[in-house]
């Protein structure tokens, strides 16, 4: 897998009000963490992210004073309103112990049930692997081109080599869904129709005789 070096400098600075500054002037504040113990925290070029993020990649090796390391991105949050990056979070990494990483699924083919009405749900996106790293597969490749209405292909049934998911083997990657049925709107009868508009008119008739009787007590 393909190697991404990226810049980065310490950052000394610690709380919101210093993040928000790092952002404004074009940095994205991040900590990378793992193996050595505590945590860096860092400073990256925005621009620089975002030509990380516009290519296939799973190591990136971070340079910040003087020294590089092997990491992996862990988690990116983002504006809840703009979509821009707020913070990342990098886990260091070494080239002969194993780690678990979240593999993207790629499927290929075409489900017969789909071509028949049936809807193709997509049930997992990424699968989380422990391996070396130097073994991250670029994606994990599902073939659909056997499943029917009603099938489903769970994480058992991958075939993958030496490769090993921490995922459960019940778990399922995707599946055919059979189409649903549009519910029948039943009309209301001529006769409901009738019942209902008749009942304002007794409704008007008690209360005219009510208002009869109340005159004759008067009388």
């Amino acid at each position: 897998m393909e190697e991404v070096k990226l810049n980065a400098r310490l950052r000394n600075e610690e709380g919101k009000l210093n993040s928000r500054r790092l952002r404004r002037n074009g940095e994205i504040p991040c900590v990378v963490y793992g193996i050595e113990p505590g945590t860096t925290s860092l400073a990256i070029k925005k621009r620089e992210v975002d030509k990380l993020l516009t290519s296939r990649h799973a190591i990136i090796v971070l340079n910040y004073e003087g020294k590089q390391q092997q990491s992996i991105i862990k988690e990116i949050q983002y504006h809840p309103i703009k979509g821009d990056i707020i913070h990342m979070d990098f886990q260091r990494i070494l080239a002969g112990q194993e780690i678990k990483i979240a593999v993207p699924v790629k499927f290929i083919g075409l489900a017969p049930g789909a071509k028949v009405g049936g809807i193709f749900q997509e049930l997992r996106s990424h699968l989380e692997v422990i391996c070396l790293p130097a073994d991250i597969p670029e994606y994990i490749e599902v073939d659909i081109s056997n499943l029917q209405i009603g099938d489903a292909i769970h994480v058992s049934d991958l075939k993958l080599g030496t490769l090993k998911l921490d995922e459960e083997a019940t778990a399922a990657v995707c599946s055919v869904a059979a189409p649903k049925k549009l519910e029948e709107v039943v009309a209301p009868t001529e006769e409901g129709v009738e019942e209902e508009a008749a009942e304002p008119e007794v409704i008007t008739a008690r209360k005219k005789e009510t208002e009869e009787e109340e005159e004759e007590s008067k009388k």
